[in-house]
């Protein structure tokens, strides 16, 4: 578990009221089960990923898969606010933003993270926003502090834009929307890129016509839009992001594509249906290791989404081994290209 959300753990037992945790990736290996709810508190969970608002969910904890969509919620409603500063600078400054309106006076919101997070930065910020004076806790190279509104508005809170879609220029007369909040927002991945690049010699490798295509952990739409240019009767597209899937569905708008067929899901689990076609970037890594876990999991979906005789293709960096992870689902596995930084793997039963 993040060491950071840890700290927050621990502090937990001895609040009281209203409380609420926002919870992105960094709260993944949280043991849900084993939270103990205080006495004379209410609990709930606001997280942008599918996976853990399921796992929080389960264990009776009150939980809303959104794209942290404060506005949900009343105005000086909250006792506390627990948060782990996001790798997201944008969501990090949205949720500060936001204590200054949600919370009661003697209210506090609790933040943990590192110094290289910004945690310093982050804990003046709020201390401006709420009028508070608090002190910076550090154990180790983990850092704490409670930060209580006293429920004078000195400081406005900052222009907020979050929630809103930015357009993305690829090309003449082709553009995407996307938002912080979903990986890569702001670009055009060059993996992703150089899959779709290979998307014609790709299909020139089946012997019928494929007509059903799935984005497997799609992001803002890219691979699923771009496929648009050939001849399928449906593309669907799915992501485990509350930013994602709302981005996706608009460019799937924009294209003239169905936005139905934006689903949102734990790496394709729960879907009904097979498809000729799986296309894959997955984020599989978890700093700066891969996250093998995490690809089985794609791996293990994928075997169970593609048709008979349909076939998937994945992009990874050079250096991950998915052709020996994807051994015990495929027998047939191939290189379909690669460059100095990504390869293309074609996957089969």
């Amino acid at each position: 578990m993040d060491n950071c959300v840890q700290l927050l753990l621990n502090i937990l037992p001895s609040l009281k009221g209203s409380i609420l945790i926002v919870a992105d990736e960094n709260w993944r290996h949280v043991n849900w089960h084993s939270i103990k709810i205080p006495e004379q508190s209410h609990i709930r969970v606001f997280s942008n990923r599918l996976d853990i608002a399921h796992e929080v969910g389960a264990s009776g904890i009150e939980c809303l898969f959104c794209d942290f969509d404060f506005s949900q919620l009343p105005e000086i409603s909250l006792d506390h606010i627990i948060f782990r500063v996001s790798k997201e600078k944008a969501i990090t400054k949205h949720t500060i933003n936001n204590a200054q309106r949600l919370l009661k006076r003697g209210a506090s919101l609790l933040l943990a993270g590192k110094k290289k997070d910004g945690i310093k930065t982050y804990v003046k910020f709020s201390q401006e926003l709420l009028s508070s004076t608090s002190k910076v806790q550090k154990f180790g190279i983990n850092y704490f502090s409670s930060i209580v509104s006293r429920g004078i508005i000195k400081n406005e809170a900052q222009t907020d834009n979050y929630s809103h879609m930015r357009k993305i220029m690829y090309k003449e007369g082709s553009q995407f929307f996307s938002k912080p909040g979903i990986f890569g927002w702001n670009k055009i991945d060059r993996g992703s890129k150089f899959l779709s690049d290979n998307l014609e010699t790709f299909f020139e490798t089946y012997d019928f016509l494929p007509r059903t295509l799935l984005d497997l952990g799609c992001g803002y739409g890219y691979l699923a839009c771009e496929s648009r240019r050939f001849s399928f009767l449906n593309i669907f597209a799915t992501d485990n992001n509350a930013a994602a899937i709302a981005a996706c569905k608009l460019n799937f708008n924009h294209y003239g594509l169905n936005a139905a067929n934006v689903l949102a899901t734990d790496a394709g689990q729960k879907i009904v249906g097979n498809f000729d076609v799986i296309l894959c970037n997955p984020p599989i890594h978890a700093g700066f290791r891969v996250d093998s876990a995490l690809i089985l999991k794609f791996l293990n979906s994928t075997q169970h989404l593609i048709t008979k005789t349909g076939k998937a293709l994945f992009v990874v960096d050079v250096c991950t081994p998915l052709e020996l992870l994807a051994k015990n689902n495929f027998s047939r596995i191939h290189t379909l290209n690669k460059n100095n930084q990504f390869k293309l793997i074609s996957l089969s039963h």
